[in-house]
């Protein structure tokens, strides 16, 4: 079993096997456990599906894509991975996907799975069934299956109900059982980490050398490069709109400025020539010496 984290720190656990709760309560196909880290409560929801040993992956939509192993009963899933079970960790709801492609690997159990770094892309390692790849990628934009190309060295035995995680731009695969529930790929001389380089979506590496500071370089998907460039042209789009806005909002400050600059210096102007005017045509008023004196003042 596997459990997931969502976003919001909620632990959502699909157990695929009869159990009887604290509470006394039994439920004989399992079901679905949530536990919230926020408050610490945990609730328990009825599921479409009962497995053991599959494997889960969080979409960035809020979605577990579920796929692969046994009934409660250790029958291998009838509908293999030409279904995967989707959960809306949103709504707690349930869908069975169809998958496509030429490369729709048997039904298997004790795999692992991991999201790619282009956020759609799931990533399957191991499991029980030997006819089966090593590795092989869901593209979830279409549910289309197909087998990745690997380079470097990689392992030769098969391994389940290992682990495995992405750290950094490595999917880190750590311990599991061969066939016979041993660990003969020890004695093959493999180690209990696995590190398989998915930095580039075109064509993972297997390696023995971690790099923490490795850059993650962008994806050369069409998807991805569609989606980026979407986001691009909408960021260029939006800088545009609000360069305009800001250049047009100073345009009429600036003019309302000047507007209102030369009205006052005009009306002063005017109100200048109007006192002055007046001025000239003023007659004094004659004083007391003058009148005395009998002054002519025309």
């Amino acid at each position: 079993m596997r459990p997931i984290t969502d976003y919001s720190g909620k632990i959502f656990l699909l157990a695929g096997f009869p159990f009887t709760t604290l509470q006394g309560v039994t439920r004989n196909q399992g079901g679905m456990i949530i536990f919230d880290t926020t408050n610490l409560s945990c609730v328990l929801k009825d599921t479409a599906i009962s497995r053991v040993e599959y494997s889960a992956t969080l979409l960035p939509n809020g979605i577990i894509v579920y796929m692969g192993g046994k009934e409660p009963a250790g029958k291998p899933a009838t509908d293999g991975f030409r279904v995967v079970y989707l959960y809306n960790t949103n709504d707690n709801t349930w869908k069975p996907q169809p998958t496509f492609g030429d490369s729709i690997p048997n039904g298997d159990n004790g795999i692992s799975s991991v999201l790619g770094l282009d956020g759609f892309r799931i990533i399957v390692f191991g499991g029980d069934d030997i006819d089966n790849k090593m590795l092989y990628v869901l593209d979830t934009t279409n549910f289309n299956w197909y087998e990745p190309n690997v380079s470097g060295k990689g392992p030769t035995i098969k391994r389940f109900d290992h682990t495995a995680n992405v750290i950094g731009r490595y999917m880190v695969i750590a311990f599991g059982s061969g066939f016979g529930l041993n660990f003969n790929y020890r004695k093959n001389g493999e180690s209990d980490v696995l590190l398989l380089d998915i930095g580039n979506s075109s064509n993972y590496i297997w390696t023995n050398n971690f790099d923490p500071n490795a850059v993650i370089p962008p994806q050369s998907s069409s998807t991805s490069d569609s989606t980026q460039s979407d986001n691009n042209s909408n960021n260029k789009n939006n800088t545009g709109i609000i360069v305009g806005v800001v250049v047009g909002v100073l345009g009429i400050i600036i003019i309302t400025s000047l507007s209102i600059f030369f009205f006052i210096k005009r009306r002063k102007n005017l109100l200048h020539e109007k006192a002055t005017s007046d001025g000239e045509n003023v007659m004094p008023i004659p004083s007391d010496l003058e009148l005395s004196s009998g002054r002519n003042l025309v």
